[in-house]
């Protein structure tokens, strides 16, 4: 009897545990106004964002530890992922209606992130659909205080620039315009 009471007890506890996770996991289309994108994109009905250019980046802030998005990819993608004014990770992006983590395993707090697309457009085109966070987005305080605006070809985007070698052949994954 005592153990079946006991049993119960932790039972109850695991169950209230994941409802308070779930409880903590929110979602916000991608055109939220929280969120501030900076190139060429288009905004669907639906609150669909896509873009392709390489460069183009959105910044937010957020109260969490995890942050996924749910997007589709025509081709191959990779992003820079910067949190806190630092590099976090490199992500790469491809499928459709797929759910994609871009921050994890930082602290619970107050985070602002970056997220650049490195690659070509010729290379894929983003949609994103929602950002999935463990925590809550913020309104966006960052201030922009000067505006440039890049128009080239393969040397702004970065064509190659993180290959070991001039003589190596190209690949997705050393093209980086963050660089060029």
């Amino acid at each position: 009897m005592i153990i079946n009471i006991i049993f119960l007890f932790l039972l109850f506890i695991n169950i209230s545990q994941e409802s308070q996770a779930r409880e903590s996991i929110k979602e916000y289309k991608g055109n939220d106004p929280m969120v501030r994108y900076t190139g060429r994109i288009f905004v669907s009905r639906e609150g669909d964002v896509t873009f392709d250019w390489s460069g183009t980046y959105l910044e937010m802030e957020f109260i969490g530890n995890e942050l996924s998005i749910l997007l589709s990819e025509t081709g191959n993608s990779y992003y820079d992922v910067l949190l806190d004014g630092k590099n976090h990770n490199v992500v790469k992006a491809c499928g459709k209606d797929t759910l994609i983590t871009f921050v994890s395993n930082v602290t619970d707090g107050f985070h602002g992130l970056r997220i650049q697309k490195r690659t070509a457009g010729q290379f894929g085109r983003t949609t994103i659909h929602r950002f999935v966070i463990s925590g809550l987005l913020q309104k966006n305080t960052l201030k922009r205080t000067r505006y440039i605006e890049f128009i080239g070809d393969s040397w702004t985007c970065g064509y190659g620039v993180e290959g070991e070698s001039r003589d190596e052949n190209f690949q997705l994954e050393t093209e980086n315009c963050h660089l060029s």
